[in-house]
């Protein structure tokens, strides 16, 4: 085909998409007032774009049954739609912009027509078990062709625990005994105020407390690489086991309970009023030096406190919205989950372990090759006893001083943040590239790691060192792709400055290029590491950052002058 032809039969197609979705679908009455429908209300989306978080008006203030929307991945949108309805922005957009998506809106529409037509649904729905599913078959430009479906989740009851399995579980697998003496509640005991995101809600219990009183309820992930429940009963034992700390998110508040064999399902914790650090970053004009300087000071003492103190031993995910602040705009530290990060903010001795260990436990990568990987990595797990028994071989075969500049490494870049006043790091997409990377960013007023405006010297001198083997200092070895935000556009890092968007095989070459790299690298670090050799000095600029002791140290003095 022509590319004149094609992009004919493109345009035309995109015209009738926008007459289609501009007309009220023939299987509503036209005399029928809108507000009859079922009305929807959209809090957002996961960053993969298939997954919205989507509720009907009547589940607000009901109990909160987590029932996600599921749709087919932005490739099977047909051409013309993905174009018009912004189906690719779902993976950069800031959260808070989901809802304004043309896909956004044309999947409520569908929802709103779809369940308005069963008289029964808010009783079907608000009857479906915990992690239930609405599944959309299809993306059409006429909502009356597109297939949705409730799907309830029989199977997540069988893998959640009793209080009594748990308690067992933890008293023969732990050599410290845990007290499960927390209260707890039944799910329908919580009613939904605002939904965050998949694991995060924000409800009340009027039952116990103040209507108006918001908690946080954090409840098991979907379709992570381990089982549903391991990640939130891995958390809760941490969080359970620690000493307790001034800057350390406080111990359950309850244990909440699905039924019908009443399987622990979620945990509820104190909600922190003062918002994220990510939030203060984002939306304050100014804040006041002292403020940025206690914030650093308090982030460093959680983390030696975790470090020296605790069970957990490290913090995984180091990063602004996962610092919480208080009324009084004190430090709260959260996500114990230890389920790694996004390999931007972690230092480059876990991210290798951490790539190779993500093909390994991949379902849609080919036998041999996660195969090969996982062989790699047991010749490292074999080499830790540790490591062997844990959910996490990049973290827990670090020794503890390896662990510690890990974490000073995110410390840095976190650090960074607070003394830019930038909500993140703004990375590139090669380096994982999250939709806080895309949200409100200004050419004028926001800027990537590691470019210095507003820190000081004394504190310019402590991030590099913190940062030290970054890909940041090592110029475009960190870069595959660069985004341009302003103009919303990718340009391959080689173009780096052009004002046309790279083609989309262009980019996706650039990319692919840029993880093949990675992935070798990872397997030459893992090679070097069971030899005990530094490869590409990463072991050497490890051991050349500085403790968790000596940035409380420079903190405290900056802070006492």
């Amino acid at each position: 085909m022509e590319p004149s032809e094609l992009v004919y039969m493109t345009l035309t197609s995109l015209k009738a998409a926008i007459l289609c979705l501009d007309e009220r679908p023939p299987d509503v009455d036209k005399s029928e007032s809108p507000k009859t429908l079922i009305q929807w209300k959209m809090y957002g989306s996961s960053g993969n774009g298939s997954q919205f978080y989507a509720y009907p008006q009547f589940a607000i203030g009901r109990q909160p049954l987590h029932i996600d929307v599921y749709i087919p991945d932005q490739t099977q949108h047909p051409p013309a739609l993905r174009l018009l309805l912004q189906s690719s922005a779902t993976m950069t957009c800031p959260p808070n912009h989901i809802a304004k998506l043309g896909i956004s809106r044309h999947i409520l529409h569908a929802l709103a027509v779809w369940s308005s037509q069963d008289p029964e649904f808010e009783t079907k729905y608000l009857s479906l078990p915990f992690r239930s599913r609405i599944v959309v078959q299809n993306i059409a430009s006429h909502v009356k062709n597109i297939q949705i479906g409730l799907v309830p989740n029989q199977e997540l009851d069988d893998e959640l625990l009793s209080l009594e399995q748990l308690h067992e579980f933890w008293q023969s697998s732990a050599d410290q005994k845990i007290d499960l003496a927390v209260r707890s509640i039944q799910l329908s005991s919580l009613k939904l105020v605002e939904h965050k995101n998949e694991a995060i809600s924000i409800v009340s219990i009027p039952l116990l407390h103040d209507p108006i009183t918001p908690f946080v309820l954090k409840i098991i992930q979907p379709d992570r690489f381990a089982s549903n429940t391991t990640e939130m009963y891995h958390e809760l034992k941490l969080l359970l086991s620690m000493t307790p700390h001034e800057n350390i998110s406080a111990w359950p508040l309850y244990i909440v309970t699905a039924p019908p064999k009443l399987g622990i399902c979620g945990f509820i914790l104190p909600y922190y009023h003062g918002g994220s650090l990510l939030d203060a970053l984002s939306f304050r004009s100014t804040i006041p030096f002292l403020d940025r300087v206690r914030w650093s000071r308090q982030i460093t003492i959680a983390l030696l406190h975790i470090h020296t103190s605790t069970v957990a031993k490290y913090h995984a995910d180091l990063k602004p919205d996962n610092v919480m602040l208080t009324a009084g705009g004190d430090v709260k530290l959260v996500d114990f989950e230890q389920r790694g990060g996004w390999a931007s903010w972690i230092a480059p001795e876990v991210a290798y372990i951490w790539y190779l260990a993500v093909i390994a436990k991949s379902t849609t990568i080919p036998n041999e090759v996660t195969e090969h990987y996982k062989s790699a990595l047991q010749r490292l797990v074999d080499t830790s006893p540790e490591a062997a028994s844990s959910r996490d071989v990049a973290w827990t075969r670090l020794s503890p001083c390896e662990r510690e500049s890990s974490m000073v490494f995110a410390l840095g870049k976190t650090l960074w943040c607070i003394f830019e006043q930038q909500p993140t790091i703004y990375t590139d997409a090669g380096q994982g590239m999250t939709r806080e990377a895309a949200t409100w960013v200004d050419d004028e007023r926001s800027w990537r790691f590691p470019e210095f405006r507003r820190t000081p010297e004394e504190i310019k001198g402590l991030i590099k060192k913190c940062t030290a083997g970054a890909d940041e200092w090592c110029g475009s070895r960190g870069r595959s792709v660069c985004i341009d935000f302003g103009r919303d556009i990718f340009v391959p890092a080689g173009d780096a400055g052009s004002t046309v968007e790279g083609s989309q095989l262009k980019t996706q070459k650039a990319a692919q290029k840029w993880w093949k790299n990675r992935v070798d690298e990872a397997e030459a670090f893992l090679e070097a590491r069971l030899c005990g050799e530094d490869y590409n000095g990463i072991q050497a600029a490890a051991n050349s950052r500085p403790t968790l002791w000596d940035i409380l140290n420079e903190l405290e003095q900056l802070e006492a002058r």
